[in-house]
Formats: C-alpha cells, sequence, structure tokens
C-alpha cells in the first residue's frame, strides 16, 4: 500500500478527518469524534509520501494528495503554522512541475493538471485560506 489518497493511507487518513469532521458537525457520537483526530495522523506518517510514481502531481495519485492531506491533519491538530509550511514548501512547489513538465493535453484528474488543481482547492478548504496557490491556478488554467 502506497501513500496515495486513491489507493493508499492518504485516503485513509482523508477519510478519518471527514468522520472527525462529521463528529464535530453533530452527525456522530462525540466519544467517537475524539478517537478519529489522531488517526490520519499515524496514516500520513507511516505513508511517508510512498508513491509508485514521483512524475504524478494530482489529489488523487501523486505527492500534492500526501501534502495536501497533510496539510489538513496538521491544520485540524491545531498546528496552523506546520500546515502552512507544508502547503508553502512542498505542495506549491509542486505547481511549477505541472506548469513546466506536464504535456498539454494531461489534464485528467488522476494524474494531471485537474488533480493539481484539486489538491490546491483542498487546501484552501481545510486551511480557510481562498488565496492559496492563486497565481498556480491561472497560469495552469491558462495552458
Amino acid at each position: 500500500m502506497g501513500g496515495s489518497v486513491y489507493t493508499g493511507l492518504c485516503g485513509v487518513a482523508l477519510m478519518y478527518l471527514r468522520l472527525y469532521a462529521a463528529g464535530v458537525a453533530g452527525a456522530l457520537p462525540l466519544s467517537d469524534t475524539t478517537a478519529y483526530i489522531d488517526r490520519p495522523c499515524v496514516c500520513v506518517e507511516a505513508s511517508g509520501g510512498a508513491f509508485h510514481r514521483q512524475d504524478y502531481a494530482s489529489m488523487h495519485t501523486g505527492s500534492a494528495g500526501y501534502y495536501a492531506v497533510a496539510a489538513g491533519v496538521a491544520m485540524q491538530r491545531g498546528e496552523g503554522e506546520a500546515a502552512s509550511q507544508i502547503v508553502s514548501q512542498s505542495l506549491l512547489p509542486i505547481g511549477t512541475t505541472v506548469e513546466e513538465r506536464l504535456e498539454r493535453g494531461e489534464c485528467d484528474v488522476l494524474y494531471g493538471r485537474s488533480g493539481y488543481l484539486q489538491a490546491l482547492l483542498y487546501v484552501r478548504h481545510a486551511l480557510g485560506e481562498p488565496s492559496i496557490g492563486t497565481d498556480s491556478v491561472r497560469r495552469i488554467i491558462k495552458q
């Protein structure tokens, strides 16, 4: 099992984050909810960003998904500065790779530009900062 959101441990971490959010919103018993906040951290740490192919930059199959989920986990744990660091030092630089290396027609969700944009949208929501990656988003959309 790798580190991807699609088929790996980051997908499990994302599920736990959603269960935690559902519990906070009152859809699950509070006693169950508190158990869910530590589990995604364990999943992200265990995955270590291990990917079958390093050249994928999408939310589902690439390193962008790992960094997006790691930032979301940090934010849920009250580590906003760590979350922002993950985004600025690891996720946003992937945008350069997306812009420069992906072929013009490589826009699918699993492996291409759309998947990277999804990772940016996820961190915008998770961190509550709608301006994250705005310049990168504009450049990628223009391609």
